[in-house]
């Protein structure tokens, strides 16, 4: 039989591992998101396409939710 103490901390480290690899997908999905939108700032004008800082957002923003 095992003591109370150490299932409290199984499952508070279990958590604790759950939310350390779920912050860790959102720093990758972040730092990918930031590389395109550079990529796609950068590369707009290169096609002759003027646009803003803020537009070049909305388009990254409104692909990142189209399903």
């Amino acid at each position: 039989m095992e003591h109370p103490i150490n299932l409290d901390l199984d499952v508070v480290v279990l958590s604790r591992m759950k939310q350390f690899r779920a912050m860790n997908k959102l720093k990758k999905v972040a730092l990918k998101w930031n590389n395109h939108f550079e990529e796609l700032k950068a590369g707009l004008p290169k096609l002759g396409t003027k646009v803003s800082e803020s537009e070049v957002r909305q388009l990254m923003e409104a692909i990142t939710v189209s399903p």
